[in-house]
């Protein structure tokens, strides 16, 4: 079952909130602009999920989650991931874990169908 809306939303917008920190902490770091543009992937996302739970509830943002997750290009050890890649991937990693999926979970939805629900989870009952 999906948590209820409200916490969804109250989850997101903490998210969103760190994310505008770390854009203003990114001018301390060795990599300010890698860390900018990672930060502000994040925040993007979180605001894009939000819109999708505000207006089409938890389980369509879910399902949108899943697509986006599906679609980020896998990362190989010798090429690094643009920041932008990696923060849309940790924005909805952490979306998942708001949602009480566990690590095992959010890496199978690679492999997964977006039109299934992810183990653990059911729709039936889920707040929308």
């Amino acid at each position: 079952m999906f948590p209820h809306r409200e916490d969804v939303l109250t989850g997101l917008k903490r998210f969103k909130r760190l994310a505008k920190q770390d854009i203003l902490a990114s001018t301390h770091t060795s990599r300010p602009e890698f860390w900018h543009r990672q930060a502000e992937a994040r925040r993007e996302a979180y605001t894009e999920l939000m819109a999708w739970v505000e207006h089409e509830g938890v389980e369509a943002a879910y399902q949108k989650a899943v697509e986006w997750y599906e679609a980020l290009p896998l990362s190989h050890t010798s090429e690094e991931v643009s920041p932008e890649v990696s923060g849309r991937q940790q924005a909805l990693e952490l979306f998942f874990g708001l949602l009480g999926m566990n690590e095992e979970e959010i890496a199978g939805l690679r492999a997964s169908d977006a039109n299934s629900v992810a183990p653990g989870l059911s729709a039936q009952g889920a707040s929308s």
